[in-house]
C-alpha cells in the first residue's frame, strides 16, 4: 500500500532519538483511512553516529474493521435480545464465574452494573426447582449427553418476587488429554410468568366448564 506522508514522518521519528513507535492514520493513494504502526530504529556506523534508520510499518487496519465489525454485531445480538426480552449468561465452568447482561440481571432482580455470582444464582432458584434445573445443567456439561433442552423453573427474586423463567443452554467443549472436557455454559433467560399464570387461568376456566357440563348431564 502506498502511504504519503511516511518519509517525513520517519524522519521526525528519528530526530527524536532512539526506537521511536507511533500509531497513526493515514489515507492511501485511493484516499481510504489506513492505520499504521511505524517503528523507526537509528542506523549506527559507529559512537554516535547514525547515517539512516530501519523503519517498520504494521498495517492495523484489519484489526480496526474488525473491532468495528464485533462491535456492530454485538449491538445488533443486545437490540435483539431486549426487544425478545431474553436475558444473556455465560458461565465459566472452571472458575466458576458468571456474566450475566444487564437485561439478565433485571429479570432476575440483580443489582445493574454489579457483578454476579454462581452462589447469588443458586440462591434465587426455587429450592423446590433447584435439584432439576442442576440435573439440566449437569446433562448439558456431560461430554456424552451434551443436552440442550429447555427447562422453566421459578426464581425468588431479591424483593421476594416468584417468577418463572424459561432458560436455553449449551455448552463449549475443548479437548483435553482425557477426552472433550466442557468449559463453559452459555444461554438465555426470559420471564415466562405472564404466559405460566396465563395457561393456569386457561386450565382452571377449562376444568371449571367440565365440572359444570357433568353436572348439567347428571340434572
Amino acid at each position: 500500500v502506498v502511504i504519503s506522508g511516511l518519509a517525513s514522518i520517519a524522519s521526525d521519528l528519528l530526530a527524536a532519538g532512539g526506537v521511536q513507535t507511533r500509531d497513526l492514520t493515514l489515507a492511501d493513494r485511493d484516499g481510504a483511512p489506513r492505520d499504521l504502526r511505524i517503528t523507526v530504529t537509528p542506523r549506527q556506523v559507529g559512537q554516535g553516529q547514525v547515517d539512516g534508520a530501519i523503519w517498520i510499518g504494521q498495517d492495523l487496519t484489519h484489526h480496526r474493521l474488525a473491532n468495528e465489525a464485533l462491535r456492530l454485531s454485538e449491538r445488533r445480538l443486545s437490540l435483539a435480545t431486549e426487544a425478545a426480552g431474553l436475558g444473556v449468561w455465560d458461565w465459566d465452568l472452571a472458575p466458576n464465574t458468571m456474566v450475566y447482561s444487564e437485561q439478565a440481571k433485571s429479570i432476575c432482580g440483580f443489582p445493574a452494573g454489579q457483578p454476579v455470582s454462581y452462589e447469588m444464582v443458586r440462591g434465587i432458584t426455587h429450592p423446590d426447582d433447584y435439584p432439576r434445573t442442576s440435573a439440566m445443567a449437569q446433562r448439558a456439561i456431560d461430554p456424552v449427553l451434551r443436552e440442550k433442552i429447555p427447562y422453566e423453573y421459578r426464581i425468588i427474586r431479591t424483593d421476594g418476587a416468584v417468577r418463572w423463567v424459561l432458560a436455553h443452554g449449551e455448552a463449549i467443549f475443548e479437548d483435553s488429554p482425557d477426552g472433550p472436557v466442557a468449559t463453559r455454559y452459555v444461554g438465555t433467560i426470559q420471564d415466562i410468568t405472564d404466559r405460566v399464570l396465563a395457561a393456569e387461568r386457561r386450565q382452571f376456566l377449562i376444568n371449571e366448564l367440565n365440572h359444570r357440563v357433568k353436572n348439567t348431564l347428571a340434572t
